[in-house]
């Protein structure tokens, strides 16, 4: 088996060699190029989201139930209690829609074992679901229901801004050319609705509410992708958004709304009239919507980072614009055409970064820092036997147990790590086989693991594919999961 050394001051050798380091580069490029096809796809899946977002305050039983609370509380408090209603079914619906998901790609019982992982992993997930929810998503309602949906949207376009900052301090690799592809999608976004904002103001609308409404969807969506990142270190995205809107709903029903029907307003007797078929399209609607545009966001954020994947997943102003004359008729202005032009170029200077510089997404000073060393693993990580192990080693999320077999320090090509991982969790089939490579290529582009050589398969493993040779880097040795096992 030919292959490419890729220490830095080697060179193919070969036109062989040669021909695998294209390779390489091809597919580290394609890799980049899926992560902006997913934040991308965010954008699109947010956009669409502000139709049924938007409706649902415009039919029963929310109407209803905003102007009985208004007839005894005044329009504020109504205005409030309806944000937080709409945001707990919004939550609820994405949920069932998630769950269908990953039901789909046979996702189920990995859910369950990183849902064990509360101390190492899910802890982050349910953090981000306090800044994404009822900082986040709430704050956007109350943002448009004090002062108007252009100055909510102008807020939450934002929130790229945030989570750069954000990110300098986690490690993450932000370029020059990734902050001026932002600040030109911001500006863009900006320009799209500033016709719409500048009415608004002039018209005298919102209370202190509103303002504070748009703070906070800013400062949370930014705050929320940062911390979501150091749970999808270890944890699949798909798992990671499930999880995080879990804890979201937990939040709605379990604390808010319960509380609420406890203070005397009849949020309750409203709920359970959203059975109506229409009340229940528009639910379905924005739990579809919602739930793909967050799926597609937190998997942006294990392939080309979270100031990338705001940056792009920014677009849903032009987007949302774009839908909203669609489908409920509003024509666009001038404003929007050149928001809409900026919001593209910012995009091309993002998607057209080179590709080998985002091998993996934090710096080298990041990845190679010693933090306290976990607890050793046993040596014994590859094989398992009758006694318990292997068992044990089912009830492991997927990425710890990647972990667990370069814990040894050594060099392992991932063909070897994958079938191992097959044998275990009884993934025999060709699907099974890729899920748990995409695994193994989140964990290298999050700095978990380093590439140092590449090979051309012989056939065994996957006809045609490049094989890749890892070794496990001290940013992924100090992962608290290992000190679980």
């Amino acid at each position: 088996m030919i292959d490419v050394d890729l220490k830095e001051d080697s060179s193919p050798e070969s036109p062989v060699q040669q021909d695998l380091e294209d390779a390489r580069r091809l597919e580290h490029k394609k890799r980049v190029r899926f992560g902006y096809m997913m934040a991308l796809f965010c954008a699109i899946f947010w956009g669409l989201w502000y139709v049924p977002g938007e409706a649902i305050w415009l039919i029963n039983p929310f109407d209803q139930m905003t102007a009985a609370i208004s007839a005894t509380d005044g329009d504020a408090l109504a205005t409030v209690i309806g944000a937080v209603v709409i945001t707990g079914l919004n939550a609820i619906f994405v949920i069932i829609a998630l769950l269908v998901w990953n039901g789909a790609l046979g996702k189920l019982r990995e859910m369950g074992r990183t849902v064990r992982q509360m101390r190492h992993c899910t802890k982050w997930f349910f953090l981000a679901s306090i800044f994404g929810g009822p900082l986040a998503v709430l704050g956007s309602f109350l943002a448009m229901g004090f002062v108007g949906a252009a100055f909510a949207a102008v807020a939450g376009l934002m929130y790229p801004v945030v989570g750069s900052i954000l990110a300098h301090f986690t490690g993450q690799k932000v370029s020059k050319r990734a902050l001026l592809g932002i600040l030109a999608i911001v500006i863009g976004g900006i320009t799209v609705y500033a016709g719409g904002l500048i009415e608004d103001l002039a018209n005298g609308g919102g209370s202190i509410w509103g303002y504070v409404g748009g703070i906070m969807a800013a400062i949370g969506w930014g705050t929320e992708g940062i911390i979501a990142s150091k749970g999808l270190d270890v944890a699949e995205p798909d798992i990671g958004i499930t999880l995080r809107f879990v804890g979201e709903g937990i939040i709605w029903w379990v604390i808010a709304i319960p509380i609420l029907a406890l203070l005397g307003y009849p949020v309750l007797t409203y709920v359970v009239q959203i059975l109506d078929p229409l009340t229940i399209g528009v639910l379905i609607m924005l739990g579809i919507t919602f739930g793909c545009c967050y799926v597609t966001w937190y998997k942006s954020f294990t392939l080309i980072g979270v100031n990338r994947g705001q940056g792009v997943g920014n677009l849903y102003g032009i987007c949302a614009v774009i839908f909203l004359f669609v489908f409920m008729g509003r024509v666009p202005d001038w404003t929007i055409i050149l928001g809409g032009i900026l919001c593209i170029v910012g995009s091309l200077v993002m998607f057209t970064e080179g590709s080998i510089g985002l091998e993996t997404l934090k710096t080298d000073e990041f990845i190679s820092k010693e933090a306290a060393p976990a607890k050793k693993t046993s040596s014994n990580t590859k094989k398992t036997n009758a006694n318990g192990t292997a068992s044990k080693v089912k009830l492991r999320p997927i990425k710890f147990r990647i972990l667990e077999l370069y814990s040894d320090g050594e060099e392992h090509w991932n063909s070897e790590v994958v079938k191992v991982i097959q044998s275990e969790y009884g993934m025999g089939s060709g699907y099974g086989r890729d899920l748990i490579n995409f695994d193994i290529i989140e964990l290298a582009a999050g700095g978990l693991l380093k590439e140092l050589a590449v090979a051309q398969d012989d056939g065994t493993y996957k006809a045609g594919a490049l094989l890749h040779k890892y070794k496990i880097t001290e940013f992924g040795k100090n992962q608290p999961c290992l000190a679980s096992i």
